[in-house]
């Protein structure tokens, strides 16, 4: 929560499935003398059966990545 002088406050919320993060489900709600004046959403809906086990490691995610984009040279 991120407060101002004149009783403004934004609250930044993240979405989460089964305890894994949403990559941009959030909420953010903006406040004035305690009371919300604004909220902005970008939630998703995920069915109840969706996967949560990962079927590739980290390394074969990357790999897949590098070979997908091609470039020559990476900044890391």
């Amino acid at each position: 929560v991120k407060n101002s002088n004149n009783n403004i406050s934004t609250q930044k919320l993240q979405q989460y499935y089964k305890n894994i993060k949403v990559e941009h489900g959030t909420v953010n709600i903006t406040s004035k003398n305690g009371f919300a004046t604004s909220m902005q959403l970008e939630f998703y809906t995920i069915a109840d059966d969706a996967r949560t086990i990962p079927v590739i490691t980290e390394e074969e995610g990357l790999l897949k990545a590098i070979n997908y984009i091609g470039a020559k040279k990476y900044v890391w």
